[in-house]
């Protein structure tokens, strides 16, 4: 592989991820000056405690409880970062979708961890991965799992908004599949790259974010050149 294309498409990650920490750190400079002067919203629930309480609760409750995770329009702007925004629509189909499995996860009645959702969780899902790269760096978010044994993730990211003056969780979930669609839309190969990817990190889920990046902003040059480097680094040994 050339080097200049792999130092430039590595110059062109650092300065995406650079690009949002300082999105990253406005918006948390913004929502603090525009914050001033009001009440805060009372805090949501501890979550562990939240699903522990629905976990083993009637079939009716459990669904009416995780159909008020979707989020609406305006916080789903306000939560994920440009380039995801358009794809509410998707969100909001693939979340549908994901309704009766949340309610199966949450049937017997057990202990919860839950856990700060973070890039690079040995433990998280692919899923939880790449819904990391739709929210700002330094956004607030969680995950939770049942804790077995062995313990099972629920597969969805967890977040707190502000709703009719207090806050209460919602869940990002369906992201993975989304940017495979985005992706294969462009180039059907090219979308099996985050069927490699580790939740751990390494190169091939670096290079994958590249992809997806590029693709969701229709960058296609930029996304041609990524597609074949993360074929390259998917594709490798120790990935």
């Amino acid at each position: 592989m050339d080097g200049r294309y792999t130092v430039t498409i590595a110059g062109r990650l650092r300065a995406g991820i650079a690009g949002r920490l300082r999105a990253g750190i406005a918006g948390v400079l913004l929502a603090g000056v525009l914050g001033c002067g009001r009440e805060p919203a009372p805090a949501a629930p501890p979550l562990a405690g939240y699903l522990e309480g629905l976990a083993g609760a009637s079939l009716e409750t459990r669904t009416r409880a995780v159909q008020t995770w979707k989020l609406d329009r305006a916080s789903w702007d306000a939560i994920v970062i440009a380039p995801y925004r358009p794809l509410h629509p998707e969100y909001e189909r693939h979340f549908d979708m994901a309704v009766p499995i949340l309610v199966e996860r949450l049937a017997t009645r057990q202990p919860i961890a839950t856990r700060a959702h973070f890039a690079g969780d040995p433990r998280g899902t692919r899923g939880q991965a790449i819904t990391r790269w739709a929210l700002p760096t330094l956004a607030k978010a969680e995950v939770a799992e049942l804790a077995g044994p062995p313990p099972v993730p629920l597969d969805a990211v967890f977040v707190a908004v502000s709703s009719q003056g207090a806050r209460s969780w919602r869940a990002l979930v369906g992201l993975d599949a989304i940017v495979r669609d985005e992706i294969a839309g462009l180039a059907p190969a090219c979308g099996r790259v985050l069927d490699a990817i580790e939740p751990a990190g390494g190169r091939c889920i670096e290079a994958a974010w590249a992809v997806a990046d590029a693709a969701l902003q229709s960058d296609l040059p930029r996304f041609a050149q990524a597609c074949r480097l993360a074929g390259g680094l998917c594709a490798a040994p120790g990935r």
